[in-house]
């Protein structure tokens, strides 16, 4: 083998073999930029999955401060609620009372009106017992002596009977006094109202009975009165 032969066969191993390292640093740098491309992608993904995180994180921090807020109105709306059975078992007491206060009222002016009825009624019975009485004794009189208007000259006075009289005692009810129980009708806004003493006006029930205590009878600056409910 000549010398020509020798190089020439060392160019061509020369040449084979830059392309060979072209080939492996190609592919090396190929790999590289793959790498660096899969790095990146980890890496966003990573960022991603970071402020994903950090997101749900902040909405469960504003969730936490929306319940601590809803378990603070909810104390608040509690403690209202407990404030407003108080408020009302004392309306329902109150009114339980003022029923109570009406009711007697109502029942000592029924038993006030039945007394005076009995009154009456004793009175006109007197009227009858005494009239009844001077019939009979009239009438035994005349039987006994014989007198007749026609009969004597000089006819004798017949002694007066006897009256009855029966002692009467005009009681109100316990608690009740004739001041307190003069009601007066009044009208407003065409509807009749009773009015006390005191200027308390109370609704006028079925059978003119007493209703429940409405306002109070109040006179304006103009002179006129009104019903100011309360």
């Amino acid at each position: 083998m000549n010398i020509i032969d020798v190089k020439s066969e060392m160019d061509s191993l020369t040449t084979n073999l830059l392309n060979e390292y072209m080939k492996l640093e190609k592919m090396y740098i190929q790999e590289k930029t793959n790498s660096t491309a899969y790095v990146a992608d980890i890496n966003s993904k990573n960022s991603s999955i970071c402020e994903s995180i950090q997101s749900k994180n902040n909405s469960i921090s504003s969730l936490e401060k929306e319940i601590h807020g809803f378990k603070h109105r909810e104390q608040e709306f509690m403690l209202m609620i407990d404030n407003l059975r108080k408020q009302l078992d004392a309306k329902v007491t109150e009114e339980t009372e003022t029923n109570k206060f009406d009711m007697l009222r109502s029942q000592a002016k029924e038993i006030s009106a039945k007394d005076h009825e009995i009154i009456r009624l004793t009175n006109e019975l007197v009227k009858l017992k005494v009239l009844s009485i001077d019939q009979s004794v009239a009438e035994k009189s005349t039987e006994t002596l014989g007198w007749s208007p026609t009969s004597s000259g000089s006819p004798q006075p017949i002694n007066e009977p006897n009256i009855i009289v029966l002692e009467q005692e005009n009681k109100e009810p316990e608690g009740e006094g004739s001041d307190e129980d003069e009601l007066f009708i009044i009208k407003y806004r065409k509807k009749q109202y009773y009015r006390d003493n005191e200027n308390k006006v109370y609704e006028i029930l079925e059978g003119d009975e007493v209703g429940p205590q409405i306002g109070n009878w109040v006179k304006q600056e103009s002179g006129k009165f009104k019903v100011v409910k309360g």
